[in-house]
């Protein structure tokens, strides 16, 4: 299958629906959640039971420190990669490598639908860095704003953090931070809950320059030709629309193209 960018193939999209995952990752964790299909293989994960994302009352933290340098985390690892592959997996995958090859429509253009507050909006995926978890956002003294929220740590490097709440005058369902602080709370079931946090950090990059914001869902990738994109009708009115390229509907929403040259510029402004 062709493809616009290298992330079409990693996030879902209706012509590259995902596969039953595995396991999950808990929200401010980086150990594993079992899926229904590795409950038999892993029967004792204990490290989501008394381990660092249970309640810690395992004696062996005091000499790892953390269950990924246990050797019974190890072993379960070790399980898990040789186990039996679950029913219909290379049916499901056969069928996908035969099918016929898709070429895209000249012109196309792949963007990364999210939501922020009640607004669908969409970037080109090809600002996309990469797409983490909530973390803490460190305000910056005299300079924190309704745009510009602060400083996140991103694989260690400190980035600017900013609002597209507070740039396009959107109420976010999810506020920097707040999300941060219910999803610490409600531990796993704010993965595979019900009431699951949504929210994400996006990391987008222009010219050179990183900048890091907060949504409220990211909904996946998706393309539109030039012939679906139109104007923003005089009847729309708001900030989310002054920011937009022009509008194109999926399955009933109506999303907004964001023009990413003066969505950057108002940013840059918003430092000085």
């Amino acid at each position: 299958m062709n493809r616009s960018s290298p992330f079409d193939a990693f996030i879902p999209s209706p012509e590259n629906p995902p596969l039953a995952p595995d396991f999950t990752i808990a929200n401010g964790s980086d150990l594993p959640i079992l899926g229904e299909a590795n409950i038999t293989v892993l029967e004792n994960d204990c490290w989501n039971k008394i381990g660092v994302t249970g309640d810690r009352s395992c004696p062996e933290l005091l000499k790892h420190v953390h269950c990924r340098n246990c050797p019974v985390f190890t072993s379960a690892g070790q399980r898990l990669f040789e186990r039996d592959l679950p029913a219909g997996h290379l049916a499901e995958w056969t069928r996908r490598l035969a099918e016929p090859e898709i070429v895209a429509e000249r012109g196309t253009v792949s963007v990364l639908i999210f939501r922020v507050g009640e607004e669908w909006l969409a970037i080109d995926i090809g600002l996309l860095v990469e797409i983490g978890e909530l973390r803490p956002i460190h305000t910056i003294p005299n300079r924190s704003n309704e745009v510009l929220v602060g400083l996140v740590s991103i694989r260690g490097e400190l980035e600017l953090c900013l609002s597209l709440g507070g740039l396009l005058a959107i109420k976010m369902q999810y506020p920097p931070n707040i999300a941060k602080s219910a999803a610490t709370e409600s531990g796993h079931h704010s993965v595979v809950g019900r009431d699951r946090i949504t929210a994400r950090l996006m990391v987008v990059s222009r010219a050179g320059r990183r900048w890091v914001f907060q949504v409220d869902e990211v909904e996946g990738v998706s393309r539109f030709t030039p012939a679906e994109l139109t104007n923003v009708p005089s009847t729309v009115s708001g900030s989310a629309t002054s920011f937009a390229k022009g509008i194109f509907w999926r399955d009933e929403r109506r999303i907004g193209f964001l023009d990413e040259v003066r969505l950057f510029e108002t940013f840059e402004r918003s430092l000085t």
